[in-house]
């Protein structure tokens, strides 16, 4: 997947390699829900897995976005997260 927003031009490409499916998800929010300035780019490495990967995938921006409406700074967000 590819994207830009705001002058940020960005791009993620992904290879399954010997496995037979990708077990791996990536990330990419510019911006990141309503937060105008702040960006989320992930991976999440599905270490012989792929529910994990895909789960987090899902749940991790929620949770970001969560934490920086609860005014959270985006550092203290992403941890909490």
């Amino acid at each position: 997947s590819d994207g830009s927003f705001d002058g940020l031009v960005w791009g993620a490409s992904a290879m399954q390699g010997w496995r037979l499916g990708m077990e791996d998800a990536h990330v990419t929010q510019a911006p990141l829900r309503g937060q105008s300035g702040t960006y989320l780019f992930s991976v999440f490495d599905g270490h012989g897995g792929a529910e994990v990967a895909h789960v987090c995938e899902s749940l991790v921006p929620k949770l970001v976005h969560q934490h920086l409406s609860n005014g959270s700074p985006p550092a203290d967000a992403l941890t909490n997260a």
